[in-house]
């Protein structure tokens, strides 16, 4: 037990000495929050405007012979901190296409 103990302290000192970053002030690097595009979830700075956009995406999923393309155009999201650690978003699309094509 106490060997099992010491394994899991000395996997968790690593972990424990990493430094995410969280809400901050004006002048803290811009932390983008798109899914899968960060590792952690982070807020814009109180009183300040981000944008984050996508000049083009293209999304393909297939299943059974037929397949769905879905095309998007910019699909920016804006954001606004509300407090130090809150933030409101706010996504749109513009442009999008959905195209799905079976095996016929």
């Amino acid at each position: 037990m106490n060997r099992l103990l010491i394994i899991l302290l000395a996997l968790a000192g690593p972990a424990g000495a990493q430094e995410v970053p969280t809400a901050s002030g004006a002048d803290a690097p811009i932390c983008t929050d798109r899914p899968t595009k960060s590792n952690f979830a982070c807020t814009v700075p109180k009183g300040l405007v981000q944008i984050e956009a996508d000049g083009f995406a293209w999304l393909r999923s297939t299943s059974g012979g037929a397949s769905t393309d879905q095309l998007l155009c910019t699909n920016p999201t804006f954001e606004y901190g509300l407090t130090g650690s809150s933030d409101i978003q706010l996504n749109w699309v513009p442009l999008t296409r959905v195209r799905s094509r079976d095996a016929a």
